[in-house]
């Protein structure tokens, strides 16, 4: 938004151009939400393997954003330009997938017959269960 003068505050001209000093800058916030995803992705483990593609592709899509303004930065248009390509690929998988759980969800609270999200939490136990499990307890 030009009102809050983010690029201008780079240009010495006080204009709206992005100079590799703004897009350099830029790149950590895409790095720092890729950093995020990547920690929604640990702990989706536990849940269902259509939420750990969504933070795959999320977390996939952040960091290809980042790498592009750090590419565009040091002028390689081509290869930020081909990042940013890759940049909407991985969020476009990660909309049709957060698009399919919506559906699936909204099937399962109608009391339909639901989509498969793939259960994982038989696979990862959780810290809990190792314990009963330890102590000869079944959950």
């Amino acid at each position: 938004m030009p009102f809050y003068n983010a690029i201008g505050a780079y240009d010495p001209t006080g204009g709206q151009t992005q100079t590799p000093e703004f897009l350099a800058s830029f790149g950590y916030y895409p790095l720092s939400l890729a950093l995020l995803s990547f920690l929604f992705l640990i702990c989706s483990l536990r849940t269902n393997v259509v939420f750990v593609l969504i933070f795959v592709f999320a977390t996939a899509g952040f960091a290809c954003a980042s790498a592009a303004y750090f590419a565009l930065a040091l002028g390689n248009v081509a290869s930020g330009g081909s990042l940013l390509v890759a940049t909407g690929a991985c969020f476009f998988v990660a909309t049709i997938f957060g698009w399919y759980i919506l559906f699936a969800i909204m099937l399962a609270v109608m009391d339909l017959p639901s989509l498969p999200v793939f259960d994982l939490s038989h696979i990862i136990k959780g810290q809990s269960e190792k314990a009963a499990a330890k102590q000869g307890y079944s959950s």
